[in-house]
């Protein structure tokens, strides 16, 4: 499913790896497909918090994508698959 980028929150303060970033970008070059970007839709609104993947949305962004595919998790199976080491996102 894609989502707007205007949906997604993501912790943008995170220093990005200027290596993955460029193999992302030639992924994108070589049409190599890249694997969604796990999400979950916070409660009663539209937002949905990213999990992992804030190289792959810097890129979205840069070459001025709308929106990006995402996997919508539960919270259950995010809260159980991913761990942040400040607490939050």
């Amino acid at each position: 499913m894609a989502i707007p980028l205007s949906e997604l929150r993501w912790p943008r303060s995170r220093a990005l790896d200027p290596a993955r970033l460029r193999r992302i970008l030639g992924a994108i070059a070589s049409r190599t497909p890249l694997p969604a970007v796990p999400v979950y839709r916070e409660p009663n609104t539209a937002t949905a918090v990213v999990l992992d993947g804030a190289h792959r949305l810097a890129i979205a962004l840069a070459l001025g994508y709308s929106s990006v595919p995402c996997k919508l998790l539960s919270l259950q199976e995010a809260a159980s698959a991913y761990r942040y080491p400040e607490g939050n996102c």
